[in-house]
């Protein structure tokens, strides 16, 4: 989730949230919502785990709210449903769901930011964002593990409260070595493959 909520020189606080696959790994989410490879990918987590692990999952909120922020790993319409955000077509009925001045997810794995004015008009922005009087945001943060814009790099969202601005960046890693853990831990072919595509 994103970070950089900082007003001050101190360390920033970290929050923690659940997501889809963290509710599935910790009991909280039917595996029946889930593709076979996501489904193996859970199991395999679930089994790797301690019970002390799987408890803290258990444990982490749908959601964290700030002074006119909202966090939420998929969308804040029933934030435990795990709604996806499509872009456009749809983004008036989540932006209809929280009345802060931001709110970031992610779950869809795509990066990008949305605004909205009184009037309801909506638009998407660039990926570097100064926040103007009077609009809304919804930034989707993408995605660290597996970014699905077709960029294969790691994407992550810099909120600056200080400067008011809103950045996704992106960060290139060692995608190949990562396949070959993956590979070497019998995970499915199509996880592996598409982190390659960034699909």
């Amino acid at each position: 989730m994103p970070g950089g909520l900082r007003r001050d020189r101190s360390p920033p606080r970290r929050r923690f949230l659940t997501g889809n696959h963290d509710a599935a790994v910790a009991g909280l989410t039917s595996l029946e919502d889930f593709n076979e490879f996501a489904r193996s990918a859970v199991e395999w987590t679930a089994a790797r785990l301690a019970a002390g692990q799987i408890e803290y999952l258990r444990s982490l909120p749908y959601t964290h709210r700030a002074p006119d922020l909202l966090l939420v790993h998929a969308s804040p319409i029933e934030p435990e449903r795990w709604h996806y955000i499509h872009g456009l077509a749809d983004i008036h009925e989540h932006f209809a769901a929280f009345a802060e001045r931001l709110c970031f997810v992610g779950h869809s794995h795509r990066p990008g930011v949305y605004a909205i004015n009184a009037n309801r008009g909506v638009a998407r922005r660039g990926e570097c964002e100064p926040l103007r009087p009077g609009l809304r945001y919804l930034v989707n943060a993408g995605s660290v593990g597996q970014p699905r814009d077709r960029d294969p790099r790691a994407s992550y969202v810099i909120y600056d409260a200080a400067s008011e601005s809103v950045e996704v960046r992106r960060v290139a890693y060692p995608i190949e070595k990562t396949q070959e853990k993956m590979r070497a831990a019998g995970l499915p072919v199509f996880l592996i493959d598409r982190l390659g595509a960034g699909v």
